[in-house]
């Protein structure tokens, strides 16, 4: 199941497709090879940060007080100090993880260009043609990034793109439960 809300001519309109084709899964599949392609690498980043934040930390300190001097003494001290942790084996080690996570999602690398004209795309597909891409554009409403975008549309039992919403118990239920 897929619904999706466009405002198009200022109007919201909503759009419903209760079963897929198989054409239609495929074109799902391949966009999200493309979406895991993103959110891998993005994720190995952050994590990649976080547990070297100390370092990267240090390293900022330093480079901020070489942008703030003149003194060219006291910009050998930092540089001097800057090489120094650029030469422990902890930095290294951070430096060679960076370069092989560029290298691996530099081979997959997706252009984000490509991705919103990709799902825009699939979209018309996906809805047989009942918009335009320019509508597609125009008229959805992104809340967050293109990934929740896309989860919210294609996740079953969606609420034409919303975040999904508890229902609240009844007056009755509620006392039941409190019996």
């Amino acid at each position: 199941m897929a619904k999706v809300e466009l405002i198009i001519d200022g109007n919201k309109k909503v759009f419903r497709k209760s079963k897929l084709t198989l054409g239609n899964l495929r074109q799902q599949a391949k966009y999200e090879e493309k979406i895991q392609t993103i959110d891998e690498g993005f994720y190995e980043l952050q994590k990649l940060i976080r547990d070297n934040k100390e370092l990267i930390k240090k390293s900022e300190v330093i480079e901020e007080k070489m942008n703030a001097t003149d003194d060219e003494e006291e910009l050998e001290t930092l540089q001097n100090e800057l090489d120094a942790l650029e030469e422990t084996e902890e930095f290294k080690k951070m430096e060679s993880e960076v370069n092989q996570l560029r290298e691996r999602t530099s081979e997959k690398q997706v252009d984000t260009d490509e991705m919103y004209d990709d799902f825009a795309e699939l979209l018309v597909n996906i809805f047989d043609n009942q918009f335009t891409i320019d509508q597609v554009f125009d008229g959805l409403e992104v809340e967050g990034s293109l990934v929740e975008t896309y989860n919210k549309i294609f996740s079953d039992g969606n609420s034409t793109g919303k975040p999904a919403t508890k229902k609240k118990a009844t007056a009755t239920k509620a006392k039941a439960q409190a019996k």
